[in-house]
């Protein structure tokens, strides 16, 4: 989980607020696979689980500074 969202999560002070940290998270994330993988497929690079959508997305450079 990036640094960014484990220091939301330590500052929030409710439930409210975590959850909508981790609601938060999920959406982006959600966004950024399903962005990669539309950009990939029509590269001509199908792929279908999330960790090769971010792992391929890393290695062609739509993920700046991926760890791949």
């Amino acid at each position: 989980m990036p640094k960014y969202i484990l220091n939301a999560l330590q500052d929030a002070k409710t439930e409210l607020e975590i959850a909508g940290t981790i609601q938060a998270f999920e959406v982006s994330y959600e966004l950024a696979y399903k962005t990669c993988r539309k950009i990939l497929s029509l590269r001509g690079t199908h792929v279908y689980t999330s960790k090769e959508v971010f792992r391929i997305a890393g290695l062609e450079g739509l993920i700046p500074d991926a760890e791949v």
